[in-house]
This record gives C-alpha cells, sequence and structure tokens, in this order.
C-alpha cells in the first residue's frame, strides 16, 4: 500500500501511515534524524533519545567534530554481554561453559566477536584451575 502523504482510513479513524507522520513533527514527513532519535529512545531512554536527535538534526549548529564527540558521549560503544556462567571447577563446567556460549552464538544472543571474548574468558580460569590442582598436586 504505497501512502506516503495520504491519510489512511482505519475503521472509523483516520491516520498517517506508521513512521510517516507524528504529532510531535507538526504533521510533516519525519526526517532521517527524527526516525533515529525515535529509534534512540526506544532502545536507550527518552533523553538519549532527544540528544541524538538534536545532535543529528538538520538546524544544528554543531560541526562533525563535535557531533561526534556528543553520539560517542551519549550511545555506549560496548554493551554488556550477560551469560550465566557458573564457576568452573572440573572439565564437565569447563565443557558446559563452552556449550553455553556456542548456543548463545548460534541463537543470536551474543555475536562471534563476544563469543570469543568469553571463551578466552573460560579458557583462562580453567587454566588457572589447572595450575591450582597441579600446584597441589592433585
Amino acid at each position: 500500500m504505497q501512502c506516503w502523504g495520504k491519510l489512511v482510513t482505519i475503521g472509523n479513524l483516520k491516520r498517517w501511515p506508521k513512521g510517516t507522520r507524528s504529532a510531535g513533527t507538526g504533521g510533516r514527513q519525519l526526517r532521517t534524524a527524527d526516525r533515529i532519535g525515535q529509534l534512540a529512545a526506544e532502545v536507550f531512554g527518552t533523553e538519549r533519545g532527544r540528544a541524538v536527535q538534536a545532535a543529528l538534526s538538520p538546524q544544528s549548529k554543531l560541526d562533525r567534530q563535535t557531533m561526534r564527540r556528543v553520539l560517542d558521549c551519549v550511545l555506549p560503544k560496548q554493551r554488556p554481554v550477560p551469560l550465566a556462567i557458573g564457576p568452573i571447577e572440573t572439565a564437565r563446567d569447563y565443557g558446559q561453559a563452552t556449550a553455553l556460549i556456542l548456543a548463545a552464538v548460534a541463537s543470536g544472543q551474543i555475536t562471534p566477536a563476544e563469543a570469543q571474548a568469553w571463551q578466552g574468558i573460560v579458557a583462562q580460569r580453567w587454566d588457572a584451575v589447572l595450575a591450582i590442582k597441579a600446584a597441589a598436586g592433585l
């Protein structure tokens, strides 16, 4: 359905097609900065969304370097990657942790790069467990 600039009748209500008009924009077509601001507000919260929208707005007087600094402060470069990996004390624990990481990658919960970082942490812990056991003579 091609509805750019036309009202759509849904039941007995007349509305603008989703994503093309907004009450906060005075009925004008949404700009890219408006859409990005809305997405940022959904993901990061209202205040950060407004900051992103203000920085990207065509009326903004910010130069590129200042805008980049604002966006670097507002938007996180990395996200926390929570995985419920328990303590690693035995070979079975190590295998379960590795399987959990692989399952998280397969389901799309984490990226391959994040999985590589998690695997490095798990392997480092396992090496420490082996060193402790070797020192204790077990």
